[in-house]
């Protein structure tokens, strides 16, 4: 899996937040204290205070080089804070034209990497998402979200369901939330060119980047050298824009997996779901088989003990990749094709019989 940059990850998420509607909320207070004052000598790129013992913020314009060394130190500063684990909170801001007052959307993130967990829940217009979770070398919990799996579930007699469990022995945590740019110190990868940094009374400083030629990028970064936010602005034009806010914290988390109750393995939903279609595939079984059977009869008359071998070996292979599992039994002039649902126990069945050089197929 490649490693995906900062600004991929901002832009995908910012695209997205259209999606993320609720109500109207408050964007991050950027610091509106303005520099003034003459260039240091020493450095041109240097804007000083006009009075020396005014508290206020100093500007100076990166290179890439400059930028890449700053960012770099951020990086390792905040990987560093979140060893054990960290907690990023995303404000999501979209606004379309005719509609200033815009609309907002809060997705949170914590990873556990002392107990090898991670959450995220988003929520949005209206509603909490259910989430999504993970377990270092277990697996993923999805939720669950489109009606055929729902109208599974229930014919299952699981509607208590939330999630969906993808077993994933294999999976490494830290590894995984590095590549996928979730991790805080990975928000401070993947600029190019310069950029500015304005650095704060407190010790504290921002970085602005300009990522993309759609995308802005702003960077808290503490006295500490932690990257303690961001702020990513999307301008799509004619009124619409769109936005995240985000604040990180470091530190060991709490992460509570979805429990087992609520929880159904993928193979387990993935039957269910072909179950409601059982008609459906038994029949088409059995119009296969049909068809097996008229080209091993070859226009001649079809024979019974024939029929009945051919169906069974069409049937046995489709089984190997059906989910659906197909039976065939004997019945007068051939077979009967069926299948009967384990959560209901409802069969259904079709029968396929020689008839002169014919095949016939039947709703049993």
């Amino acid at each position: 899996m490649s490693v995906l940059t900062r600004p991929a990850v901002l832009l995908a998420a910012a695209s997205v937040a259209a999606g993320l509607l609720v109500a109207p909320g408050t964007a991050y207070a950027t610091d509106t204290t303005a520099a003034t004052g003459t260039t240091a000598a020493t450095d041109p790129t240097v804007i000083e205070p006009a009075d020396p013992a005014a508290p206020t913020d100093v500007t100076t314009e990166l290179t890439a080089a400059q930028l890449t060394v700053a960012l770099r130190a951020v990086e390792k500063a905040s990987a560093t804070a979140g060893a054990q684990g960290w907690k990023t909170v995303s404000e999501y801001r979209y606004t379309v034209a005719g509609n200033p007052a815009g609309m907002t959307a809060t997705e949170t993130s914590v990873a556990d990497l002392v107990g090898g967990r991670y959450s995220d829940v988003l929520a949005a217009n209206g509603f909490t998402s259910t989430g999504t979770f993970a377990a270092d070398r277990k697996g993923r919990w999805i939720g669950v979200d489109s009606s055929r799996q729902h109208q599974a579930l229930d014919m299952m007699g699981r509607s208590a369901v939330t999630h969906v469990f993808v077993a994933d022995p294999k999976l490494n945590l830290t590894g995984h939330l590095s590549a996928e740019g979730l991790d805080p110190a990975a928000m401070a990868t993947g600029y190019a060119g310069g950029g500015t940094r304005v650095s704060h009374a407190d010790g504290s400083a921002d970085l602005a980047v300009t990522a993309d030629e759609d995308l802005d990028v702003t960077l808290h970064v503490a006295a500490s050298g932690v990257l303690t936010g961001a702020r990513a602005d999307v301008d799509y034009g004619d009124g619409n824009t769109a936005g995240i806010d985000m604040t990180f914290a470091y530190g060991p988390q709490s992460v509570t997996l979805p429990a087992g109750s609520t929880t159904v393995a993928e193979g387990t939903l993935a039957t269910g779901v072909a179950y409601l279609d059982m008609a459906t595939a038994v029949r088409n079984a059995a119009n296969g088989a049909a068809t097996e059977v008229r080209k091993a009869a070859k226009k001649r008359t079809v024979k019974v003990a024939t029929l009945r071998k051919v169906v069974r070996k069409d049937v046995a292979v489709t089984n190997r990749y059906a989910q659906v599992r197909v039976k065939v039994a004997n019945v007068a002039g051939g077979v009967r094709v069926s299948a009967t649902n384990p959560w209901t126990k409802k069969s259904v069945g079709w029968t396929v019989k020689a008839a002169g050089k014919k095949v016939v197929v039947k709703k049993a």
